[in-house]
């Protein structure tokens, strides 16, 4: 895929994206959510998440394709959606409105639509409640686990006065793994994971960090 269908796919999964044109044609993914990146590091993590969700449950795997681009002359004829789902689907707008009035919104009748149609109600629906959980500014599972497998990547190079500090990172992470906050990812992998493993700070002092960050 290229990085502009990549980007629409998250877009349509509910991230916020933006990004940009080069010179020579090409993308540069530049933020997504509250993350932001530096030159083709947003096209890597956006692949990242992308890739883990297309390999996970059904439904993260379902959770937001996009529409074909070119429709049929004979077009079918749509079907009704339920009444659960459009009702489901105003309440995800109505808390996107709420929390995030400078943003466009997350889910779309079209999206909902297209699910129903192609994929069933159980994940149609499984898509919109995953939407209002982010709405409601909790991140993404597969957010969250890409940051647990960041940490669990320095175990085996960390020497072993930090593993208790470490283990302990992951353990408070994967504790709230369903009410993580989408505003501690950015601040946990840049104020605390990044300096830890460019030795800037000690593992005592990313866990310090990490706590702060997540209990206050």
């Amino acid at each position: 895929m290229t990085i502009k269908e990549i980007a629409e796919i998250l877009a349509e999964n509910g991230h916020n994206i933006k990004i940009r044109k080069r010179s020579d044609g090409g993308y540069i993914i530049s933020s997504i959510d509250s993350e932001k990146f530096r030159g083709a590091s947003g096209n890597i993590r956006a692949r990242q998440i992308v890739g883990t969700t297309l390999s996970t449950a059904r439904s993260y795997q379902l959770a937001r394709i996009r529409p074909p681009k070119k429709v049929s002359p004979m077009k079918r004829k749509q079907k009704p959606l339920p009444k659960d789902l459009l009702k489901e689907l105003r309440k995800v707008q109505r808390e996107w409105r709420k929390n995030h009035p400078d943003i466009s919104g997350t889910a779309s009748m079209k999206g909902l639509r297209y699910q129903y149609e192609r994929y069933g109600k159980e994940v149609a629906m499984a898509s919109l409640n995953k939407n209002y959980r982010y709405a409601q500014g909790f991140a993404y599972i597969e957010n969250v686990n890409w940051l647990v497998q960041r940490w669990e990547s320095v175990i085996n190079k960390a020497p072993m006065q930090d593993l208790s500090d470490l283990e302990e990172i992951i353990s408070l992470i994967k504790s709230k793994s369903f009410v993580f906050k989408e505003d501690w990812i950015s601040p946990i992998y840049y104020e605390a994971y990044y300096p830890y493993i460019q030795g800037v700070i000690e593992s005592s002092e990313a866990l310090r960090i990490v706590q702060g960050i997540m209990i206050g």
